[in-house]
């Protein structure tokens, strides 16, 4: 009985334990004390392997048949814990990654052994020679992220490397590029004393990229600090397509995002212009999700508004007197040139704000683009389409 098992010196029994009215934190708690419970839980399923084969739940649903509460009462409590027990376990399991393949082994061997070089380097000033191995390491957490692949027609492509992806993630790397980015500089020496910490930067952001890439948790711990990484100066062209990998299909983080966030992005890219090509096609991303081909009306008008109130500053190319420039632009064509990238993402995001027949908006873009300049650039020849 309970009497006796607490009095003798031997290990309690099952049903003492079972009893014993602990929460699921108790038992998996961090302190010694739950530990200690926690190898009496251990003892408990030792103890429950002796009933297999004896009905352990068929007696504790047949004592709840008694006319007797206290008895039904405690049947079907411990019925509860046997089965909430396992059912709490399989849970822990569920977000526990066994590694059997050799390569994720590797994997993990190799992440572990530079995590702590990457937290020592972070919280010291970093001269050349530290710089250059902390852009390194950067460089092989980045590679890990993604697998080439070749498609049919014999071209490289990349996929997200989605066990690769945890492993980081669950050795902190993530955090541990943010602690980075929170680095301050002075913007003014940021092409001279400060060019090797630019490069990281920019690093960093490739490698948010790719682990974002597909990558539900990690677009959200992003999206949570996405206010300080606009902060980040000297990387627009990174930063923007980190910011587009992250709303890129995510219906969820675009329907969360704040106007104001919206008006620093476009900020931004007036104070880039031509360089915040990257951060028009995360506007983009924002305000239509792709993948099932949904413009969201909110942000719709939140992107042209802002573009409105900054017109001077984002839309100066689409100005009627340098219409001559957009069409040279157009003819050169060269995919490397930043200002004819700039006008392309400028017209894709005024076009994408426009679906989904929004008059407004689309009354708007009629007034910026003539109907005869339209057609002149469909028709011209020289111009690739």
């Amino acid at each position: 009985t309970y009497t006796m098992s607490g009095q003798e010196g031997g290990p309690p029994s099952i049903i003492s334990i079972l009893l014993k009215k602990c929460s699921d934190e108790d038992i998996f708690g961090s302190e010694a004390i739950d530990y200690a419970r926690y190898r009496l839980r251990e003892h408990v399923f030792k103890k429950v392997k002796l009933f297999k084969g004896k009905g352990l739940e068929k007696i504790l649903q047949d004592l709840g048949n008694y006319r007797y509460d206290k008895m039904v009462v405690k049947s079907v409590y411990l019925l509860d814990r046997y089965y909430s027990t396992h059912a709490m376990l399989f849970d822990k399991a569920i977000q526990a990654q066994v590694l059997i393949t050799p390569s994720s082994i590797d994997t993990f061997q190799r992440v572990r052994g530079l995590v702590p070089e990457l937290r020592r380097l972070t919280t010291s000033k970093l001269t050349h020679e530290m710089e250059a191995r902390m852009s390194e390491i950067i460089d092989i957490f980045t590679g890990l992220c993604s697998i080439r692949l070749r498609s049919a027609q014999h071209t490289p492509t990349e996929e997200p490397h989605a066990m690769n992806q945890k492993i980081l993630l669950n050795f902190g790397v993530v955090d541990d590029i943010f602690n980075i980015l929170d680095k301050r500089i002075d913007i003014e020496f940021i092409e001279t004393q400060y060019a090797g910490l630019r490069l990281i930067f920019k690093k960093c952001f490739m490698f948010l990229q790719v682990m974002a890439r597909g990558n539900d948790p990690v677009q959200n711990k992003i999206f949570e600090r996405m206010d300080k990484l606009l902060d980040v100066p000297g990387c627009p062209q990174e930063l923007g397509q980190c910011i587009a990998e992250v709303f890129t299909g995510n219906m969820q983080l675009c329907l969360s995002i704040k106007a104001f966030q919206v008006r620093r992005v476009v900020e931004l890219i007036a104070k880039q212009r031509e360089n915040g090509s990257d951060l028009l096609q995360a506007l983009n991303a924002i305000v239509k999700v792709e993948e099932i081909d949904l413009p969201l009306k909110r942000n719709q008008a939140a992107v042209m508004n802002y573009i409105n109130q900054n017109r001077s500053q984002v839309a100066w190319i689409l100005q009627p007197e340098r219409k001559e420039e957009r069409r040279a632009l157009l003819r050169d064509g060269r995919k490397d040139n930043a200002m004819l990238n700039y006008l392309v993402n400028l017209v894709d995001v005024l076009a994408t704000c426009a679906e989904g027949e929004n008059r407004f908006i689309e009354s708007m873009c009629q007034n910026i683009f003539t109907l005869e300049e339209i057609l002149e650039v469909l028709n011209d020849r020289s111009i690739a389409i």
